[in-house]
C-alpha cells in the first residue's frame, strides 16, 4: 500500500528498478503472502465499489474491412469467389458492428443450448440461420476446428509470412494485386474473410490452423461453412463468459443481424395481430 506522503509520486524507470530489486530480494513465502494480500485487497475494493458491468466489448469482426476489399475487385475475381461458394459475401452491405447491442446479445445467449433469449422469446440458433443470414452453405463436409499447421508445412511456406503468420493486411494486399482470380486468389480470399469477418480472433492475424481448410480448393464449395462459423462463434462466446475476457472471437455480424431479423418478424406479427383485432371489432 502506498503511504499518504507518497501520493502523487511518479513511477519512473529508477523507481521501477528499485521496486524490482525489493521484489527480487523477498523470499518465496514473502512473495506469496504479498500476492494473497493483494488479491484480498482487490476483492474488498470490488465489494465496496460494487461490480461495474462491462459496457463494451472488443472484436476484430470487421465487415467494413471486407467490403472495402470487395468494392475494388475485378469481374474475374468476383467470378472466382462465386465458384467457391462465397458469392453471397459480394452482396455484403452492413459495415458496422454495434458493440453495445452485441454485448447485450452475448449476455442473452446460452452457449450450452445455443439459445438466444430476445425479450420473451427464446430462439435456438442453427447452421440454417447462418445460411439464411450470411448465405453460407449449411450442408456438406463437416469442418474440424483444431488442426494446427506447422511452420514447415508447404501451405505455411507458400501463404504465410517469414514468421509463419497470416497478417490480414498482407492477404488484403495480395488479393487486390491478383487480378486473374486463380487458385491462390481463392485461397487468400477464404483466409481473409475467415480472419476479418467469419471466424476472427482477437489479433490482426488469421488463425494459422485455417490453412488446412483450403488445402483442397475443389472441396471449399462442398464444406459446411455455416456450421463451422456458428460453432466458432459459440466457442468464442463461451470463452468470453468463462474467462471474462475483454474481447470475443467469432462472427458478431451474424449475431447482430439475426436479432434484427427476428425483431422485424416480431414487429410485423404485432401489426398483423393488432389489425386483426381492429377488424374483428368492426365486423363482429
Amino acid at each position: 500500500m502506498m503511504k499518504e506522503k507518497d501520493k502523487g509520486v511518479k513511477i519512473n524507470d529508477d523507481l521501477r528498478k528499485k521496486l524490482g530489486k525489493k521484489w527480487n530480494a523477498l523470499s518465496k513465502v514473502e512473495k506469496e503472502n504479498f500476492m494473497a494480500k493483494s488479491k484480498e485487497s482487490s476483492k474488498q475494493y470490488s465489494l465496496q465499489k460494487g461490480v461495474v458491468p462491462k459496457l463494451y466489448l472488443q472484436t476484430r469482426c470487421s465487415p467494413e474491412r471486407v467490403i472495402r476489399v470487395i468494392e475494388k475487385l475485378e469481374p474475374k475475381q468476383k467470378a472466382a469467389i462465386e465458384e467457391i461458394g462465397f458469392g453471397s459475401l459480394l452482396q455484403l452491405r452492413c459495415r458496422k458492428i454495434d458493440h453495445g447491442l452485441c454485448l447485450w446479445l452475448i449476455n442473452s445467449f446460452n452457449p450450452n443450448t445455443y439459445m438466444l433469449q430476445l425479450y420473451n422469446t427464446c430462439i435456438k440458433l442453427s447452421p440454417i440461420d447462418v445460411e439464411f443470414i450470411m448465405g453460407l452453405r449449411a450442408r456438406g463436409f463437416k469442418i474440424g476446428m483444431n488442426k494446427d499447421v506447422g511452420h514447415k508445412n508447404d501451405l505455411c511456406k507458400k501463404y504465410c509470412d517469414k514468421k509463419g503468420r497470416l497478417p490480414l493486411v498482407m492477404l488484403e494486399n495480395q488479393i487486390r494485386e491478383d487480378k486473374e482470380g486463380g487458385n491462390d486468389f481463392k485461397v487468400r480470399f477464404v483466409l481473409f474473410v475467415l480472419g476479418a469477418l467469419l471466424c476472427p480472433t482477437m489479433k490482426l492475424f488469421v488463425n494459422r490452423s485455417f490453412l488446412h481448410l483450403v488445402e483442397d480448393i475443389d472441396s471449399i464449395k462442398k464444406m459446411n461453412w455455416a456450421e463451422f462459423v456458428l460453432s466458432y462463434l459459440v466457442h468464442g462466446i463461451e470463452e468470453f463468459k468463462k474467462k471474462q475476457q475483454s474481447g470475443v472471437c467469432g462472427c458478431l455480424l451474424f449475431l447482430m443481424v439475426i436479432n434484427l431479423h427476428h425483431s422485424e418478424i416480431r414487429f410485423c406479427f404485432n401489426i398483423i395481430y393488432e389489425l386483426t383485432i381492429y377488424l374483428c371489432q368492426i365486423y363482429l
